[in-house]
């Protein structure tokens, strides 16, 4: 099993980073994309690492979008013409290195942040029944997908970055990927600062503009896919507490049924979700299943304790601080969630993970990140 619990040792630090070039791909693009979010903060942080990298995405993808890097478009969403287009321009690019965000056969190195999908479908048909995920895997997204991902890891030079213990074991366990070639790098983040004063101010005007009064409970939820991130559950699960004190914020796109309620609020998708965190008072991502959350750190650095399942990788940050949030289990039941809510209404809990919260702040940053990912592509091919 890989060793890492949290950034591994650097072998001699990330400093011989000039002759490194990475062709970074992404397919796909959603303006409020935890994804999306990651890569534009490693990106500048290879830019502030002085490591050179181009993008290549398909059609969607803004072209200003990425700050400063150059970007190259494959004109199609097709994930195998993609996979094709892009092994085309890898080898044009002579010695680069191919850094793929997607299920990319060919590629040097991939960045498992969408987790493993036979393990998505699997923890699915735990909840949907086996039955309809038969149905669901003979669909040609899923057997595509399926397909790459079994391709991809057939390679036996093949580099994967995981970024929870939990999806390293998933690979290894399902498509008997050898840990030697797997390395475990959470995500990072650095907010921007604020002051508290400033923070005071936005909280206040948020929640007054939508009628939340300054002694509430509130619980955000931040996402999108709100069948896999378990929103109905959440839902569900704040009617039955029934407390005129909580208030739920719901930001992101998707469909709830049960959400026309005085105190449930829908934001809808928002770009820089940094406000809300301000205005609230407990994250809650109830996922089924997360690779590692980046809404739920960004979350734990803006100083809110974090209520999560154990399917989601951001759980192994609550394991080296218990202090700041609460795992559930999976199969997810409201029953648990309403628990969950109500042991987080009491303020000295949400005042006693304030430590925790901040020393997740100091270590998981992008910084970090980033060292360890350039140290590990050097060991790896140079």
């Amino acid at each position: 099993m890989p060793e890492v619990t949290s950034f591994p040792d650097l072998v001699g630090g990330a400093t011989t980073t000039h002759h490194i070039r990475l062709i970074i791909c992404r397919r796909g693009w959603s303006t409020t994309g935890g994804a999306e979010r990651f890569l534009l903060r490693f990106s500048d942080g290879l830019l502030k690492a002085n490591l050179s990298s181009q993008l290549v995405v398909d059609s969607r993808c803004p072209m200003k979008w990425l700050h400063g890097q150059p970007i190259e478009r494959i004109d199609s969403t097709d994930p195998e013409v993609f996979a094709s287009e892009a092994i085309k321009i890898k080898v044009r690019e002579t010695g680069a290195i191919l850094f793929s965000m997607e299920r990319l056969p060919g590629a040097d190195i991939f960045r498992a942040g969408d987790g493993i999908h036979s393990a998505w479908l699997d923890r699915l048909a735990a909840e949907d029944g086996r039955v309809r995920n038969w149905f669901r895997r003979c669909r040609k997204k899923h057997r595509q997908l399926l397909q790459l991902e079994h391709r991809l890891f057939q390679d036996r030079t093949l580099r994967v970055i995981a970024n929870s213990r939990m999806v390293a074991n998933e690979l290894m366990a399902i498509h008997g990927f050898p840990n030697e070639r797997i390395a475990v790098i959470p995500n990072g983040y650095d907010p921007i600062f604020t002051d508290e004063e400033t923070i005071k101010e936005k909280r206040g005007a948020l929640r007054s503009q939508l009628g939340i009064p300054d002694h509430a409970v509130v619980f955000l939820f931040v996402g999108s896919g709100w069948k896999r991130k378990g929103t109905q559950f959440l839902v569900d699960s704040f009617r039955a507490l029934n407390d005129a004190n909580t208030w739920l914020i719901l930001v992101g796109k998707g469909h709830v049924a049960r959400a026309a309620h005085p105190r449930i609020h829908l934001a809808g998708p928002i770009a820089d979700p940094t406000d809300w965190f301000f205005a609230a008072d407990v994250f809650a991502l109830p996922t089924l299943y997360d690779p590692f959350s980046n809404a739920c750190l960004e979350a734990a650095c803006h100083g809110l304790p974090v209520i999560t399942t154990d399917a989601n990788g951001f759980k192994e940050v609550l394991e080296q601080f218990p202090q700041a949030g609460q795992v559930g289990p999976t199969p997810r039941s409201v029953a648990d969630w309403g628990e969950a809510l109500r042991h987080w209404l009491n303020p000295a809990l949400r005042e006693g993970a304030t430590p925790s919260l901040q020393a997740i702040r100091d270590h998981f940053t992008m910084k970090r990140n980033v060292e360890a990912t350039v140290d590990f592509v050097r060991r790896s091919f140079y």
